[in-house]
């Protein structure tokens, strides 16, 4: 693997988990660049430096998310509920 498919799979994630969090449905399996790259090609580090924008840029989105799921457990729910209502059948 070279590093423009390392870069083609870091891209696919990220708008995964794009998509995950639009849909409400993230999972994410961890990442560790290969051993054997070698140094990133001249040709590649935009492509690289733009991989890290957007990555950083989900990794915030993901950490907002949490934080209103873990708020949400705070309060005692996820979802927010509708108002009890009740009709008074007696005539």
């Amino acid at each position: 693997m070279g590093w423009s498919e390392v870069l083609d799979d870091m891209e696919r994630r990220v708008a995964e988990v794009r998509r995950g969090l639009r849909n409400g449905d993230v999972s994410a399996t961890p990442f560790t660049l290969p051993a054997d790259l070698g140094p990133l090609p001249v040709e590649l580090q935009w492509r690289a430096a733009c991989a890290l924008r957007e990555t950083e840029s989900v990794q915030a989105d993901v950490e907002v998310a949490r934080d209103r799921i873990v708020d949400a457990l705070r309060l005692g729910r996820l979802t927010p509920r509708e108002p009890a209502a009740y009709v008074d059948t007696r005539v």
